[in-house]
């Protein structure tokens, strides 16, 4: 490529090559013929550059949109997740009939406990009260048989 100071001026005088420019061409008969040469590759150069530089912008914004469209999405679903565990903090209700449930099964199981032992006195005292019974019975019995004994005795 031909750059130098005095190709930088004519250059200069044709800002955009691309841009018709009333009066002014980029084939001058006034230019040599290499410069009119590198000013083509150069504005065919600038061309893909601007080309690639427009579909790598197509592709940033549809990446930008992709991103954000996920952002919102995470976020939504953050929000989501905030509020179902705020809900279950502040099931306090929940929490509290789960609390007096364990404290009535400790409570039930105390009692069942205490019938259990309740019925085994009572099965003591019933037996306890057929000793007697019997023992009563016994002695009366000897009370009778002793009765007839002294009348028996004194009657000889």
């Amino acid at each position: 490529m031909i750059m130098s100071s005095e190709l930088s001026g004519e250059v200069a005088r044709f800002p955009d090559c691309d841009a018709p420019v009333a009066g002014l061409s980029c084939q001058r008969a006034d230019l040599p013929g290499e410069v009119v040469e590198e000013l083509r590759a150069l504005r065919l150069a600038l061309r893909d550059t601007r080309e690639r530089l427009h579909r790598g912008a197509l592709e940033s914004t549809r990446r930008i949109c992709a991103l954000t469209s996920e952002v919102t999405r995470l976020e939504n679903l953050n929000s989501a997740y905030r509020r179902r565990l705020e809900s279950v903090a502040s099931d306090d209700p929940v929490i509290d009939l789960a609390r007096r449930l364990l404290a009535c099964r400790e409570e039930n199981e105390a009692l069942r406990r205490e019938a259990r032992r309740a019925g085994m006195l009572e099965k003591a005292l019933r037996d306890a009260h057929a000793e007697c019974a019997r023992m009563a019975s016994e002695r009366d019995r000897f009370a009778e048989d002793m009765v007839l004994l002294q009348h028996r005795s004194s009657c000889m």
